[in-house]
């Protein structure tokens, strides 16, 4: 049963260095989990199936041209060199930005060492039109890569759009959901995102400069009362 909507403290630093080539003690890794979805996860699919060679694994396949038009429109924007916003939040010692500070230290090398699979590609590389064949590449390499290392008994290859509850639950051995299947991650969802972590930094921002503010005026007016009463 997922315990917590969060990586636990901790985890950002053993990923990370499992992205480096170090040996992490992957049980330890997911206690009290016992399912795990996305990145960094997704990078690591033969350090898994080493791991667990019978566990079921699931990969999400969509156009590759849908998919880089996607993350231009939403996980890229966490990726400007500009980002001022961001860089803001990530100074702020508190939760949850300390978050957006590790998640940036762990991303790196994974994107590097493991995403970009040799060729070196920043994220800020992937990001940029020039590279858009390159990274589709290994897009598709990567897909490729999972198919050929997980047995077809154990792999559920779902494409989006396509694929159902049904296809899911059967593949699990669970009961089908009622529900409706969820739409998550959508572009209005990240543009909602990026708008409140923009508003943030703004307020961020002007209590730091109305703070400076009225520190300047009350040391001004300790020197100016000082200064008075010497004269």
């Amino acid at each position: 049963m997922i315990t917590h909507i969060y990586l636990p403290e901790g985890h950002f630093a053993m990923f990370k260095a499992a992205a480096e080539g170090e040996s992490i003690d992957w049980d330890l890794l997911f206690k009290n989990f016992n399912s795990a979805v996305d990145h960094p996860v997704a990078a690591f699919p033969d350090e898994l199936y080493n791991q667990y060679p019978n566990a079921k694994f699931i990969l999400t396949i969509r156009n590759p041209e849908k998919w880089y038009q996607s993350i231009q429109t939403t996980i890229c924007w966490f990726h400007l060199p500009n980002n001022y916003a961001l860089k803001i939040l990530k100074t702020l010692p508190f939760f949850p930005f300390t978050r957006l500070r590790e998640q940036g230290i762990m991303m790196k090398p994974l994107i590097k060492n493991k995403i970009g699979i040799k060729e070196g590609l920043e994220m800020s590389n992937w990001c940029n039109p020039v590279n858009k064949q390159k990274v589709i590449t290994l897009f598709e390499k990567h897909n490729a890569h999972v198919k050929d290392l997980i047995p077809a008994d154990q792999l559920l290859v779902f494409e989006t759009g396509k694929n159902t509850y049904e296809d899911l639950a059967t593949f699990l051995d669970v009961a089908t959901p009622t529900s409706l299947y969820p739409h998550s991650n959508s572009n209005e969802e990240f543009y909602k995102i990026k708008m409140g972590m923009s508003i943030a930094a703004v307020v961020v921002s002007c209590v730091g400069l109305l703070f400076v503010f009225f520190l300047v005026r009350i040391v001004m007016k300790k020197f100016t009362t000082k200064k008075s009463k010497t004269q």
